[in-house]
């Protein structure tokens, strides 16, 4: 049996480390560095894509010119090889296509899900102003949307999961520790 005090103080002092480390880094920093992150993946997979795009494309060229090649009797490949292979450059070219359509799409949610990101950052950073001084039934409902689960363990070890639409930015606060969670033992020290 834990004392449901005693846990709740564990939590509350967990969540306040978080905040102090939230309030501790360069807001713009931060969110700058998340939304650059966001960009590099994009155009990393847009270029990728575009790649596949240039060489499905590439192939049913090469392969519908070895056509006349086939006809006059010069070709390396059967009738029915080239047939099989051709089907399957249209096939692939298409599947390319509609990755490359989706992810035009993509980008063009890009700009709302910016925004998104940039009203959880403020949401998180009020939250780190208000916390000290709300009251308890305030902090519950923050953590409530702060924390995904509190796990509890032997001698009240406690373990605390922020959720993943936070996560990103405490990541961003330290990234030389890229831990899922805090834990927070009795005596009060952190432990990774």
């Amino acid at each position: 049996m834990y004392l449901a005090d005693r846990v709740d103080g564990l939590v509350l002092q967990a969540v306040q480390e978080l905040f102090i480390l939230i309030r501790r880094a360069p807001r713009d920093k931060v969110l700058e560095q998340k939304i650059r992150q966001e960009r590099q993946e994009k155009r990393k997979q847009k270029l990728a894509l575009e790649k596949k795009l240039r060489d499905c494309e590439h192939a049913l060229e090469r392969y519908e010119a070895e056509v006349l090649r086939c006809l006059d009797g010069v070709s390396g490949f059967s009738q029915e090889m080239l047939s099989r292979l051709i089907a399957k450059a249209e096939t692939d070219l298409r599947i390319a296509r509609q990755e490359y359509a989706a992810m035009l799409a993509q980008e063009k949610n890009e700009q709302e899900l910016t925004g998104q990101m940039k009203d959880c950052y403020r949401q998180f950073c009020g939250w780190a102003g208000e916390f000290e001084m709300a009251s308890l039934a305030r902090k519950r409902v923050i953590l409530s949307e702060l924390l995904e689960k509190v796990e509890v363990g032997k001698g009240y070890q406690v373990a605390v999961h922020v959720k993943t639409s936070y996560k990103q930015f405490l990541e961003l606060c330290r990234p030389e520790e890229k831990t899922q969670s805090t834990q927070v033992k009795d005596t009060g020290e952190e432990v990774t």
